[in-house]
C-alpha cells in the first residue's frame, strides 16, 4: 500500500491511476504510515524539529509548517514537550508524536499500525475524533489493529488473518 514493495502480478493503484513505477517520494506525498513501533520512524532531536523535519528537508514554507504543528501538538497534549528530546518520552508520547508527525504531510490515505497501542483513554478518544475528522474529509484510512473496539467503530470492511491466512 505504501508502494514501497512492487506488486508481482497486478496494479498499485493511487488516486485510480497506476502506480506501480511512481517514485516512492511522489507516494510519500500522498500515503502516511504510522508504524507499529513508533520510535522506527522518529528521527530528529526534539518534539518540535520532528513536526517539521519533513518541511525543512522539502524547502517548504516553515511559517505554515510551524503553525501546522503548533496545532497539532495541541491536539495531541504535546505542546509542553516541544523541546523534549524524542528518545526520552513515554512509548505513548512517542506514538502520539509519530502520528502528529505523519499528520503533518496531510496525506490523502492514512495507514495506522496499532494505533492505540500505549495510548490512554483519552488520547484514544482524541484519535477517533482525527479520524473522525479525516474521514469526513475525504481521507482515506486503513487500519491495522487488535483493538476490537476500534475496529468496530471505524471498520468500513474487516480482513482479518489467521495463521498467515486472509480471511475475509
Amino acid at each position: 500500500m505504501t508502494g514501497i514493495l512492487k506488486p508481482g502480478r497486478g496494479d498499485l493503484l493511487l488516486n485510480g491511476a497506476v502506480a506501480n513505477e511512481y517514485p516512492l517520494g511522489y507516494i510519500g506525498q500522498t500515503v502516511g504510515y504510522l508504524f507499529q513501533e513508533p520510535g522506527r520512524q522518529l528521527f530528529c532531536s526534539t518534539v518540535g524539529e520532528e513536526l517539521l523535519f519533513k518541511a525543512s528537508f522539502l524547502g517548504q514554507d516553515l511559517t505554515s509548517a510551524k503553525e501546522r504543528a503548533g496545532m497539532l501538538l495541541q491536539r495531541f497534549g504535546l505542546t509542553h514537550l516541544q523541546e523534549r528530546g524524542v528518545f526520552h518520552l513515554s512509548r505513548g508520547e512517542k506514538q502520539r508524536l509519530a502520528l502528529a508527525a505523519v499528520m503533518m504531510q496531510q496525506p490523502q490515505l492514512l495507514i495506522l499500525d496499532e494505533p492505540t497501542s500505549g495510548l490512554d483513554q483519552e488520547m484514544r478518544d482524541t484519535l477517533y475524533d482525527l479520524l473522525d475528522d479525516l474521514l469526513e474529509g475525504g481521507v482515506s484510512v486503513a487500519l491495522i489493529s487488535h483493538d476490537s473496539i476500534m475496529v468496530r467503530r471505524f471498520g468500513h470492511r474487516v480482513i482479518t488473518t489467521e495463521c498467515g491466512v486472509v480471511k475475509c
